[in-house]
């Protein structure tokens, strides 16, 4: 999720962190049992949520609902295959 207003340095601003702070809850509450949260990345001004799930049949609706969590954001969902959690693992 790009920031709205960046730092020069690409951090969020004040106001950005404390809407992505309570965003990371909702995420995790709206994906419930069928994901896990792998990993919080913030850089070059934007948040990503990594999570990992089994399958993706739920993750249009997913979009939906987090777009309108924090519609004051351009909330961006990507899913692609990752089953040896390569993108983890470089985390890691």
């Amino acid at each position: 999720m790009p920031f709205n207003e960046p730092t020069p340095a690409g951090l969020p601003s004040p106001e950005d962190d404390k809407a992505l702070g309570d965003f990371e809850d909702q995420v995790v509450g709206i994906a419930g049992a069928r994901a896990v949260l792998a990993a919080v990345i913030t850089t070059q001004g934007m948040r990503e949520f990594v999570l990992y799930t089994g399958e993706g049949a739920w993750i249009e609706q997913f979009h939906l609902d987090l777009k309108q969590v924090l519609p004051s954001h351009d909330v961006q969902v990507m899913a692609q295959a990752d089953p040896r959690r390569q993108v983890y693992e470089t985390l890691g």
